[in-house]
């Protein structure tokens, strides 16, 4: 089998599955599908690939004569390879439960908050979430932290070692109001996971985490956590 065959093949795949995923008619051009898709049907992980998709249907252009449907050019075996592991990316994307942290780190109300800020300083973590009766009722940030130390301070005092958790946290959800956090289920893409870190920056707020679970919301059990450092891992 040829080199160009084996690109037919793979190309022929590429081609059924996002037709499949539009539920567009055997009939409608690739190009016209893959602009229904990100425009219409907002499918997040084709808009991840949308560039690489289209340059894959303008070599398929080249290499295949589209009157006579044989092949009038010979792709590079890395070409193949690309347009297979492309194949791949688009129908198995990585899920939040395959960049998550699953050995969850957190604190409760009944904490001492000296610990918690020694716990956070030692292990180099910026945030970590207050879990009550298993579910997360919100998170101690460094940005907590520092508003609490200043506003003892304003009273000319000073935070004593007994505090608790539940003495300095703020009213439900415990946290500061730029500091935000999300659920989602194991399922969720890791470009949606991404989109939800850039969507609060653009909001003036900061997504500390987001939590994964079996239902996606606060009501279940944290199973894993996303911090923004866990994003390098989308393209391993």
């Amino acid at each position: 089998m040829t080199r160009a065959e084996e690109y037919r093949i793979e190309f022929n795949k590429l081609e059924t599955m996002l037709k499949k995923r539009a539920n567009a008619r055997s009939e409608e051009s690739i190009s016209s599908v893959v602009s229904s898709l990100v425009n219409i049907h907002k499918d997040r992980v084709v808009r991840q690939f949308e560039r690489d998709i289209r340059q894959f249907i303008e070599l398929r252009n080249a290499i295949i004569h589209q009157s006579t449907d044989r092949a009038i050019a010979e792709p590079y075996e890395e070409t193949v390879t690309a347009l297979r592991q492309l194949v791949v990316n688009i129908e198995q994307p990585k899920t939040a439960w395959d960049i998550a942290t699953t050995e969850l780190i957190k604190v409760g109300l009944d904490d001492n908050l000296s610990e918690v800020v020694r716990q956070m300083a030692q292990m180099h973590i910026t945030s970590l979430p207050i879990v009550e009766d298993k579910r997360v009722i919100g998170f101690v940030s460094e940005s907590t932290v520092v508003k609490i130390v200043d506003k003892a301070f304003e009273h000319g005092g000073a935070l004593i070692d007994e505090a608790k958790i539940k003495d300095v946290a703020y009213d439900k959800p415990y946290g500061d109001d730029s500091d935000v956090y999300a659920f989602v289920t194991r399922k969720v893409t890791v470009y949606e996971i991404e989109d939800m870190f850039n969507n609060a920056i653009k909001k003036g707020q900061r997504l500390l985490a987001v939590l994964v679970s079996d239902k996606g919301d606060a009501s279940a059990t944290p199973l894993g956590i996303i911090t923004a450092w866990d994003l390098h891992k989308i393209d391993k």
